[in-house]
């Protein structure tokens, strides 16, 4: 039985098992993980099938809940959740999702944010790639129809979004300036 963490008002966890209605004050820990590619100054976005989620026909980032195995052995004393737990969510659903293979040390967290409507806790993580990644990205149809790829005037003119993407969609564009910015310096500094 898959157990989710969820989170209460004070931050401490607890895990529930699937099939149970999570609790007034339930707050369900998920990880969203922008990748990008430097190299191209693009975006990776996921359409989700119509079989995993009600998300179908929008634009999201990779995504899932945190799970019971994903907490690492401090987080399970303490019942607190660290980044590395936020990490090791996204290393595993990126394996389940796009058969993606990646070092946990290559993601690093941008923000984390609540938003209450939703009864959502997120960590928002980035994960750069090079070209050649693209290619290796096979999503699993069950659960993601596309994969494609943004450039950031896309991006900020599409309206077919999430919910999550669209509550830090400003935060998103000016990280990913920022790191696109920083891209080119690194490279203009290689041919001095």
């Amino acid at each position: 039985m898959e157990k989710l963490i969820v989170v209460d008002q004070t931050g401490l966890y607890r895990q529930v098992k699937l099939q149970n209605n999570l609790a007034a004050g339930d707050i369900v820990a998920v990880e969203l993980v922008l990748m990008f590619i430097p190299a191209k100054k693009r975006l990776i976005l996921l359409n989700r099938s119509t079989n995993a989620s009600d998300m179908h026909n929008y634009w999201a980032l990779e995504s899932g809940k945190v799970r019971y195995e994903d907490l690492t052995e401090e987080d399970k004393i303490g019942h607190n959740l660290s980044d590395q737990t936020y990490i090791n969510a996204a290393v595993r659903e990126l394996k389940e999702e796009l058969n993606f293979s990646v070092n946990s040390s290559r993601l690093r967290k941008i923000d984390q944010f609540h938003m209450p409507y939703k009864k959502l806790f997120f960590s928002l993580l980035s994960l750069p790639l090079d070209i050649q990644e693209v290619n290796l990205l096979l999503p699993d149809q069950y659960e993601i129809d596309r994969v494609r790829e943004f450039s950031l005037d896309e991006f900020e003119q599409n309206v077919h979004l999430g919910d999550a993407i669209c509550y830090r969609k400003d935060q998103i564009i000016s990280f990913l300036r920022q790191q696109f910015r920083e891209d080119e310096l690194v490279g203009e500094n290689e041919f001095e």
